[in-house]
C-alpha cells in the first residue's frame, strides 16, 4: 500500500504539471534508493542551498499558483 501512495505523490499529474508531493513541500521526493546510492543530488546537497532555494520557492508561491491556474 505505501507503494502504492508514493508512486501517486510522486508522478506528475496532466492537470497541474506537477506531482502532488511538489505541489505540498515544494520540494522534489527523494526515492530512498537515492539515499543510499551516490549521485550528483545527494552529493552535492547543502542545507544551506537548500534552505535558500526553498525561501525563494516561498516568495515565488503566488505567482506559481497564478501560472497554475492559467
Amino acid at each position: 500500500m505505501n507503494e502504492i501512495l508514493w508512486a501517486y505523490r510522486t508522478i506528475i499529474k496532466t492537470s497541474i504539471r506537477e506531482t502532488p508531493f511538489i505541489l505540498i513541500y515544494k520540494t522534489e521526493a527523494m526515492i530512498p534508493i537515492e539515499i543510499g546510492c551516490p549521485n550528483a543530488r545527494v552529493l552535492h546537497f547543502s542545507s544551506q542551498n537548500n534552505e535558500r532555494g526553498l525561501r525563494v520557492n516561498l516568495d515565488l508561491l503566488e505567482e506559481s499558483i497564478l501560472i497554475t491556474v492559467i
